[in-house]
């Protein structure tokens, strides 16, 4: 597994890897001449860039037109600079809107063509650049679009979605030096872990760890006893005490790309009732492990993973799904639920869980990542799932 910065330096740029993506998605029969996106993730999956702005503002407008071998960003003013470090020909930039920075010297963004007033206007001149003559047929995100002014254009969705679904060698490489992040920031937590601690300064050492190696960390839910059923929450400054679940389910990304996985911890010896859950729960994700090949579908996991849970201690065990796809976006197809019959392709990567929250009572989870294979799945996790004990007692003192 790669764990340095300076390991990850080796694999593709955002650029190179765009261009790999890019030819897969118009290797596909169906493939238009261009392909024109608005969605953050999709704009980034087809030019390599990912866009601050957008994190910041859900109202922000971003797009890419894309081919084969070019893509055409569409940024406001003020993205300009940042998004000209990953596609780094200023020609293939397309800004609008106002925004001031003061240059000295030379103006890297002088080559590119002045900023226009609003994001439709930048838009159509990024495609008349392209195809002046509208000759030529677009996919866009939905059926229609006021922004390509009548020109032959079809809903790419189902193409995009195609080409998401199996993730290349360097897609895999980068979500898997995510994790180890992320893993790298569980330790921490763990081993800092003791009653009187808070939930914030745990949360403090996850981040810091993950932002240490070049990562963003996006949703760090560090929540013990009873807020440990709150199923996406922020950390607080409740303190840690004996007898609480401490659960830590983290959400980070890496170049885009999102690393998702969750481990929960025990505050003293864990009673009878929370070991008996604790089993429960694990088994259901082991069994997502035994059963997870290509061919397999997306459905099949799901009932084998809540079979096994109830079989394990929790009868009335209940999810809405186990699993998900990831990639540019933490929950991507396919959903490993009862109503998903997609079919699992090798170099699919997948999160697998069987959480268990409780009001007032608490919540526990482990949550992995593993990539499909032919002839099952390869992890991408490797932190210890077994059962931990924090606050100075030992798990070898568990009966």
């Amino acid at each position: 597994m790669m764990t340095t910065l300076s390991d990850m330096n080796e694999v593709w740029g955002n650029s190179d890897l765009a261009l790999a993506r890019r030819a897969r998605v118009f290797s596909d029969p169906t493939a238009p001449d261009a392909i024109l996106c608005f969605d953050p993730a999709n704009v980034a999956y087809l030019s390599g860039y990912a866009s601050m702005s957008s994190d910041m503002n859900p109202a922000y407008r971003i797009g890419v037109l894309a081919t084969a071998d070019s893509a055409r960003l569409i940024v406001s003013a003020g993205d300009g600079p940042a998004a000209l470090e990953c596609i780094c020909d200023p020609s293939m930039l397309f800004r609008y809107g106002e925004f001031h920075v003061v240059t000295a010297g030379q103006n890297r963004l002088g080559a590119a063509r002045p900023a226009v007033a609003d994001f439709g206007a930048a838009v159509r001149d990024a495609l008349d650049s392209w195809d002046p003559g509208r000759q030529r047929r677009i996919g866009i995100e939905g059926e229609t679009s006021d922004l390509v002014d009548g020109r032959s254009c079809f809903d790419a969705r189902p193409l995009l979605r195609r080409s998401r679904l199996v993730k290349l060698p360097h897609e895999i490489a980068i979500i898997r030096y995510c994790l180890s992040l992320m893993q790298r920031g569980i330790e921490a937590a763990l081993d800092a872990a003791a009653p009187g601690v808070n939930e914030r300064d745990l949360a403090a050492l996850v981040s810091a760890e993950i932002t240490r190696g070049g990562g963003v960390p996006r949703s760090i839910a560090v929540t013990s006893g009873p807020r440990a059923a709150n199923v996406d929450a922020f950390a607080s400054g409740r303190r840690l005490a004996i007898g609480d679940v401490l659960r830590i389910d983290l959400g980070a990304t890496f170049r885009g790309y999102w690393g998702d996985m969750a481990r929960s911890a025990f505050i003293g010896l864990p009673s009878s009732e929370q070991e008996q859950c604790f089993a429960a729960i694990s088994a259901g994700v082991e069994a997502e492990r035994q059963v997870i090949r290509a061919g397999i579908t997306a459905s099949e996991v799901f009932a084998a993973a809540i079979a096994a849970t109830r079989d394990a201690g929790l009868p009335q065990f209940a999810r809405h799904h186990v699993g998900h796809g990831l990639g540019l976006n933490i929950t991507e197809a396919p959903l490993l639920a009862l109503g998903d019959h997609t079919v699992l392709q090798s170099g699919m990567v997948l999160c697998i869980e069987t959480p268990l929250y409780r009001e007032t009572w608490g919540g526990m989870m482990t949550e992995d990542v593993v990539v499909v294979t032919e002839n099952g799945n390869t992890p991408l996790t490797d932190l210890s799932r077994d059962l931990r004990t924090c606050g100075g007692v030992p798990c070898s003192s568990i009966a």
